[in-house]
C-alpha cells in the first residue's frame, strides 16, 4: 500500500522507519524529498564497542558525502554529538540518516542519540532504518519523548512499538514467509528445536485442534503416552520461550488463549478477503488492498508438513482470488492500467486460469496492445496443453479471435 506522509512526524528529533515496513528505501526518498533538505547517510553495520571506533566511521561518511571534516570527538559520546552538530551546520536544514545493525547495544551509540535528540535544531532530524527495533536505545526517557516510529498502521501489522497502549505483552506472528514471532517487538530467534517452532505455528494457525488431531499431525507414529509426554514438554518450551501460556485446554479442545493479545498476518489477511465479499466497492477495495500488502510471501515457507502445504495452497488461491477481486473493482473505477496490473501479478500465480487470462487480453486490447493481448493467449494454450492437455474454452478463442480481426 502507498503511505501518504500527511502524517509523518515532522516535529520529532528522530524518527525510526518500521522495521516491518519493506519499502523504507523508497519511502526514504519521498521523506527526505518532501522535508526539502539536505541527507547525510551513516552506516552503523555492527556494533561500534568505543567512541574512537564510531567516531571513525562517522568521519568516513561525512567526509565521502559532504567533503566535511569532523574535528577530533572528545572523551565523550556527548561531545561527539555537539562536534556533528557544529559540522553540520553550514549545511542548513537536514537529515542524518543511520542504518543500523545491533547499535542499541552500544553505549556511545545511544549516549550519542540522547546527546542529538535534545539539542537537534528545528527542521532536522535523526532518521534511522534497519530491520529490527532498536530497544535498547528506548530505554533512555529522552530518546523515548523525542522519537516516533513511522509508519504506523496496525491493520497491516505495522504496530506501534513506541507509543502503543499495550496491557498485555503483543504477540506478533508473520507467517507469510519464512515464519516469524515477536513478543513486544522482539524476534524470537531461538527455538530449541524446530519441534517448538513447528508446533507454535501449528497452534496459532489452527486455533483450536484436539490432542488426536495434534498427535496425528506430529507424532503418528507414537504411543498415546509417549506422544502426551512430548506433546506437554514441548508445549512448555513454547510457553517459556513467550513468557506466557499460548494456550488452554477447554471443553476437549486446546485453543488458544481468549485474552492473547494476538496479530497474525495470515489472520488477517484471511478476514479481509472474507469480509470484502459483503461491504460496498470502497471499503472492499480498501480491504483487498490491506491483504495484498499482508500477502509478503509463500505461506510458512520455511516449514513442511501436510498441514502447512494445505495451508500454503489455501492462501495462494485466495491471494490470487484478492488480486483479481481488487482488479475488477479498479475496472469499474475506470482504472484499466491498475487493473491490467493486478490480473497480471494473478496470472503469475495461476496461468492456467482463462478467467483471468481473457481479463488480460481484453484489457490489453482495449488498451491498445492486441498483440500483447495475442502473446498472453498463445501463452494460455501452452499452459493448458502442459497441465491438462486442453484446449482453450470457447470464449477464449473468440475472444482471441475478435483481437485478431477486429
Amino acid at each position: 500500500m502507498t503511505i501518504q506522509l500527511n502524517s509523518y512526524p515532522d516535529r520529532a528529533a528522530l524518527v525510526i522507519l518500521h522495521p516491518n515496513y519493506q519499502r523504507q528505501l523508497s519511502l526514504l526518498s519521498q521523506i527526505v524529498k518532501r522535508m526539502g533538505v539536505a541527507s547525510v547517510w551513516i552506516p552503523l553495520r555492527h556494533q561500534q564497542p568505543n567512541i574512537e571506533d564510531f567516531w571513525a566511521v562517522l568521519q568516513q561518511g561525512f567526509a565521502a558525502q559532504y567533503g566535511l571534516n569532523l574535528p577530533a570527538p572528545g572523551r565523550s559520546a556527548q561531545s561527539a554529538a555537539r562536534a556533528v552538530l557544529e559540522s553540520l551546520r553550514p549545511l542548513g536544514r537536514f537529515a542524518l540518516i543511520v542504518e543500523y545493525e545491533d547499535t542499541e547495544e552500544a553505549s556511545a551509540v545511544r549516549e550519542w542519540i540522547a546527546t542529538l535528540c535534545d539539542q537537534m535544531p528545528a527542521g532536522c532530524q535523526i532518521i534511522m532504518m534497519g530491520r529490527r527495533f532498536p530497544h535498547g536505545l528506548f530505554d533512555d526517557p529522552l530518546i523515548r519523548d523525542r522519537s516516533a516510529l513511522y509508519p504506523v498502521d496496525e491493520t497491516t501489522m505495522l504496530n506501534d512499538y513506541v507509543n502503543g497502549k499495550e496491557t498485555q505483552p503483543l504477540l506478533e506472528v508473520f507467517a507469510c514467509g519464512q515464519g516469524r514471532a515477536l513478543v513486544d517487538g522482539r524476534e524470537i530467534n531461538q527455538w530449541e528445536g524446530a519441534l517448538p517452532r513447528n508446533l507454535f505455528f501449528y497452534l496459532i494457525e489452527r486455533g483450536m485442534a484436539t490432542r488426536d488431531e495434534i498427535f496425528g499431525t506430529f507424532w503418528p507414529n507414537l504411543s498415546k503416552r509417549d506422544a502426551t509426554n512430548v506433546f506437554h514438554v514441548t508445549k512448555r518450551k513454547i510457553s517459556e520461550l513467550l513468557n506466557f501460556d499460548l494456550t488452554r485446554y477447554y471443553l476437549g479442545f486446546y485453543q488458544l488463549e481468549p485474552n492473547l493479545n494476538l496479530r497474525c498476518d495470515s489472520m488477517s489477511f484471511k478476514e479481509y478477503v472474507q469480509k470484502s465479499a459483503v461491504v460496498d466497492d470502497h471499503t472492499a477495495a480498501d480491504m483487498l488492498r490491506k491483504a495484498i500488502t499482508l500477502y509478503k510471501g509463500v505461506f510458512l515457507e520455511s516449514l513442511t508438513g501436510q498441514w502447512v502445504e494445505e495451508r500454503r495452497e489455501d492462501m495462494r488461491l485466495t491471494y490470487v482470488d484478492a488480486l483479481s477481486s481488487l482488479a475488477r473493482l479498479e475496472e469499474k473505477q475506470n482504472s484499466p492500467e491498475v487493473a491490467l496490473g493486478l490480473y497480471n501479478r494473478a496470472s503469475m500465480y495461476q496461468p492456467h486460469r482463462e478467467d483471468i487470462a481473457r481479463n488480460i487480453m481484453r484489457l490489453f486490447a482495449h488498451l491498445g496492445y492486441p498483440e500483447r493481448a495475442l502473446e498472453v493467449y498463445a501463452r494460455l494454450e501452452r499452459e493448458l496443453k502442459l497441465r491438462v492437455n486442453l484446449a482453450p474454452d470457447p470464449r477464449t478463442v473468440e475472444l482471441a479471435r475478435s483481437i485478431r480481426q477486429p
